[in-house]
């Protein structure tokens, strides 16, 4: 029994530091396509200047830089920076590691705070 418990304390180790490295590769990612998008929307207002993406834009295959609208209206939807899904990607890269990271340092010193801020 000893064995299995040994075998399951690392797999969760393992299991929690392969997801703490994929919430930092998705802030990561993140930045990068926010400094992309900064690039292209010309600094601060972001929207793109033009309403078609630009050549390398399309070259690189990376269409959701462009900014869609989502609605005629003035819903919710169009009050939404137009940069939103990077933010909600920045963000969500920072829950995964911070809830990955307190299951890691729980599964290595066996701390039942950190292991219940994971389940």
């Amino acid at each position: 029994m000893a064995a299995c418990r040994g075998f399951f304390e690392c797999l969760l180790r393992l299991l929690n530091f392969v997801l703490t490295v994929l919430g930092l590769a998705m802030v990561g990612y993140g930045v990068y396509l926010l400094l992309e998008w900064m690039k292209i929307s010309g600094g601060g207002s972001g929207a793109p200047p033009s309403l078609a993406p630009p050549a390398e834009l399309l070259l690189f295959g990376r269409p959701m830089l462009t900014a869609v609208a989502l609605s005629d209206g003035g819903s919710f939807f169009d009050k939404l920076p137009r940069a939103w899904f990077i933010y909600l990607f920045i963000g969500v890269g920072v829950v995964v590691f911070l809830v990955s990271l307190f299951g890691c340092i729980g599964a290595g010193t066996r701390n039942t705070c950190c292991l219940c801020c994971v389940s």
